[in-house]
């Protein structure tokens, strides 16, 4: 008898709610974990004497020679390859691809910086 009680007292609009607020519930974390709304593409931006000489996106694989530097992009991220340093210390970097995340040749008075936002950024300091 209360199970007659309660299945009347649900409605369609109670039952396609539930289903939109169950797809809801679903769908936003699944677009902010594929970064849709991450803001923005990440870019790297390269320095030479504290100025920028050129900017260009990670989501093309390319080499790129700058003064004796050879960079690789590829899958998203970048890497120095060859460089005629001394020591080609900038090679030790590895690949970087978070927001942030640089590349430092002293010698050549070269900077390759990852630009753009991260979760990891969201946040300077936390405090308790």
């Amino acid at each position: 008898m209360k199970m007659d009680k309660i299945k009347k007292g649900i409605a369609f609009e109670d039952v396609l709610l539930t289903i939109v607020v169950l797809f809801l519930l679903f769908l936003v974390p699944y677009a902010f974990a594929s970064g849709r709304f991450s803001g923005g593409e990440k870019e790297v931006l390269i320095f030479k004497d504290s100025k920028e000489i050129k900017r260009i996106g990670l989501d093309k694989e390319q080499n790129i020679n700058i003064d004796g530097m050879e960079l690789e992009v590829r899958g998203g991220r970048i890497r120095v390859v060859k460089s005629d340093c001394p020591r080609e210390m900038c090679k030790n970097f590895g690949w970087i691809s978070a927001p942030g995340q640089t590349i430092v040749c002293v010698p050549k008075r070269i900077i390759v910086e990852i630009s753009g936002k991260s979760k990891e950024q969201e946040y300077n300091t936390l405090s308790y």
